[in-house]
């Protein structure tokens, strides 16, 4: 069991009630019964315990907060909150996560082509908590496909209309799994770009996703590696490794056509991400049961990490990424010009405020 981790910083002050928590009695992927003790978190001196499945790696929170609390926490706090402190800061301090966005765009898009799943033009590209549209816009502009999102947060959800023209089809996933589209309307590509994560319930987003992807759709995810980093946040109910990945969309009827650990565009050396896109399998077909996880592989990881961070190997890691990562000056442009806006709308002054 990992040690105990402290509350974050800049997390929303949103009460969190013993009403507002379920648990799991199994694992919520594979349905397994072999949980063991992982780490604990504290939120608003809260104690929140997360477990790990041995049977496919799942580490997540047990008991969770439930979606409808959640909703609050991205609808109600979460955009406000960062929104809040971004009229307060340089414009430059949003220029940089934006350029991260973008990088993190080419790298969805890499992965889509190495994978043999680009989208063809007029393509429609659906991405779920789109939060300012950036990123579905973006590759959309790529593909010269139709960016459509789903966001709670009423102020995301305008940046992303008005900055992105992305049209918002639902506020959440909740809402998505119970509408259906139109003629015409089902979606060529479903993005979760740091998404999967944040939803308690699997098996509606899955539910949605079965009812929006087109039927040689394609999923595209990226999520924390929690095999090589400790991804275990309030905002995330759920912390992947490969395996619990392989289980959940093959136990979901989807077969796995790229799975990749990188660290692009934050570490050279340290494969921080889990980049997947998967599609929905030709013949039915259960995914073949694992054994016990001894979880080897996360203690070499974790390791590694550590051992990047806490020696010279950190500043070999600094200058590889600068190199292999550094954004070229029309993402530079773009972002500045993008964070001024979105600083000139959040203090809602109309004018640039950097």
């Amino acid at each position: 069991m990992s040690a105990p981790q402290k509350e974050q910083k800049n997390t929303p002050a949103i009460a969190l009630t013993p009403d507002d928590v379920i648990p799991h009695g199994r694992c919520p992927v594979c349905d397994g019964d072999d949980l063991v003790a992982y780490t604990e978190l504290t939120f608003h001196e809260i104690i929140i315990p997360y477990q790990r499945c041995r049977r496919c790696d799942l580490v997540f929170m047990n008991p969770v907060p439930n979606q409808e609390w959640y909703d609050r926490l991205y609808g109600q706090a979460f955009w406000e909150t960062k929104s809040a402190k971004a009229a307060a800061e340089k414009t430059q301090a949003r220029q940089k996560q934006l350029i991260k966005e973008l990088q993190r765009t080419d790298k969805l898009c890499a992965a889509l082509d190495a994978a043999g799943c680009s989208p063809a033009p007029g393509a429609r590209l659906l991405e779920i908590g789109c939060a300012f549209g950036l990123i579905i816009s973006s590759i959309a502009e790529h593909y010269q496909a139709t960016p459509f999102g789903v966001e709670p947060s009423e102020m995301a959800a305008g940046f992303a209309k008005t900055l992105g023209d992305v049209e918002i089809i639902a506020p959440t996933i909740d809402q998505l799994s119970e509408t259906a589209p139109g003629p015409g309307g089902e979606m060529d590509v479903i993005l979760f770009s740091h998404v999967m994560e944040n939803v308690v319930d699997l098996n509606r987003v899955f539910a949605a996703i079965d009812r929006w992807l087109a039927p040689n759709g394609v999923v595209l995810m990226e999520t924390p590696n929690s095999t090589v980093q400790n991804s275990t946040h309030i905002y995330h109910p759920y912390c992947f490794s490969q395996d619990s990945l392989r289980q959940l969309f093959g136990g979901h009827g989807f077969e796995i056509v790229s799975l990749r650990a990188s660290g692009r565009p934050s570490s050279a050396l340290i494969p921080r991400y889990l980049t997947l896109v998967a599609k929905r399998r030709a013949a039915e077909k259960q995914p073949a049961a694992n054994g016990p996880h001894s979880g080897l592989d996360r203690r070499f990881g974790h390791g590694w990490r550590q051992t990047v961070k806490r020696t010279p190997l950190k500043f070999v890691d600094r200058i590889l990424t600068g190199i292999l990562y550094a954004p070229d000056a029309a993402a530079k442009q773009r972002a500045g010009d993008l964070a001024k806006a979105h600083l000139a709308e959040a203090t809602g002054s109309g004018e640039d405020n950097g």
